[in-house]
């Protein structure tokens, strides 16, 4: 198994933001030994030992952008393996330095968390706001199938009325034919009347009608 060793020096914003502790779990994760510690100038430094496929993969890895750690450059160099690390160590400061790098990383998680919570508020109004649009959409379609009913309502209504005209005017007929009807009678009869006198008058006269 070819193993290596690499040391990497990590330029940007990698102090006081968490970075090592990514780091550790980075080598952990991958079966990487070695150690990561702060220096003085604010970056960083990385001691990993293992198989080369593990380094190169590793070195991919540490190279984070995601705030609050901003990796800007790394330098690599290789060294001779000496097997001499069990596990990935983080080397800390004294008491005060680490006490305050966590208070550090604590303040740029909270104004990420912040961040987050204007962004998710936004959001939340944002929703609220189509929301309300949408029912607004909706009254407006209830209110044309409202006015749409309405207009069916009517032409039911001028559909009873010209119904009802209908009816009327075929009574209205029924009685024409029967007042008619009993007219020419009336008038018949009284025409038979007359005929029947007319025909007495020429009998009395002698005058026969064949």
């Amino acid at each position: 198994m070819d193993l290596i060793r690499s040391r990497f020096i990590i330029h940007g914003d990698v102090q006081r933001v968490g970075y090592r502790d990514v780091v550790q779990k980075l080598a952990i994760k991958n079966g990487i030994t070695g150690e990561v510690r702060n220096l003085e100038d604010l970056d960083v430094l990385i001691i990993a030992e293992g198989t080369k496929e593990a380094i190169t993969h590793f070195s991919n890895l540490i190279n984070i952008q995601d705030f609050p750690i901003n990796v800007e450059s790394i330098e690599i160099r290789e060294e001779p393996y000496t097997g001499e690390f069990r596990t990935f160590n983080i080397i800390r400061g004294d008491m005060g330095e680490e006490m305050a790098e966590r208070m550090d990383t604590a303040i740029q998680h909270l104004s990420l968390i912040g961040k987050y919570s204007k962004t998710a508020a936004n959001n939340s109004k944002t929703l609220i706001e189509m929301m309300q649009t949408s029912l607004q959409k909706q009254d407006q379609m209830l209110e044309k199938q409202d006015m749409m009913i309405d207009k069916q309502d009517q032409m039911l209504g001028k559909q009873d009325d010209l119904i009802s005209l209908q009816h009327e005017t075929v009574d209205e007929i029924k009685g024409l034919r029967k007042d008619s009807k009993s007219y020419l009678e009336k008038e018949f009869s009284e025409i038979h009347k007359r005929l029947h006198s007319i025909e007495n008058a020429l009998n009395d006269a002698g005058i026969k009608i064949q």
